[in-house]
């Protein structure tokens, strides 16, 4: 079964606050963000019974359901001491993957001066990943959560890649093959 996604990100910035959500069906999911601390809540579409799901102690960004509805996908980042929530100071960033009650089911970490910028499920088994790879380029990656896949590049040039999305061949038929 197709489970269509409308996504809705709202974000007030009230001394350093930031309130993020995204709705899936009969599920709605935010995050609240103070200064360089998270924490992501899961709620009725109507607002009613919310629940804390994960607190962390990094900057958790743009968590996505799955297109079963049965995980989250997020990145995190750690920032240096003392840092001012920039890329820049992004000292360790992750891409995660948890269940509905904030369990870790897998993580991917970066190498050191990497940050996932945005990120888009590909089905239930992997994800694109925009990736700051250095100060002035991003690339969008394959993470296949496959144990032991490397990650790969899938738009190796020096331009900004950014806001990575995807959708099946059986929805929208993009295949060049059956053009004319």
């Amino acid at each position: 079964m197709k489970t269509i996604l409308l996504l809705l990100c709202l974000c007030l910035v009230v001394t350093g606050v930031s309130v993020h959500a995204q709705h899936a069906s009969d599920l709605q999911l935010y995050w609240t963000c103070v200064k360089a601390s998270t924490t992501c809540y899961l709620m009725d579409a109507d607002g009613g019974n919310q629940k804390e799901f994960l607190d962390a102690r990094t900057f958790i960004r743009e968590p996505l359901f799955s297109p079963d509805g049965k995980h989250i996908l997020y990145s995190e980042w750690t920032f240096g001491p003392g840092a001012d929530d920039n890329v820049a100071e992004v000292v360790k960033s992750r891409a995660v993957v948890v269940n509905l009650h904030g369990q870790e089911v897998r993580a991917h970490v970066m190498p050191i001066g990497w940050a996932i910028s945005s990120k888009s499920w590909m089905g239930n088994k992997k994800a694109l990943l925009a990736i700051h790879t250095s100060e002035k380029n991003t690339d969008i990656f394959l993470w296949d959560f496959t144990p032991n896949t490397p990650l790969k590049n899938l738009t190796n040039h020096p331009g900004i890649d950014w806001t990575p999305d995807w959708i099946e061949d059986a929805t929208l038929d993009v295949s060049p093959v059956k053009k004319k």
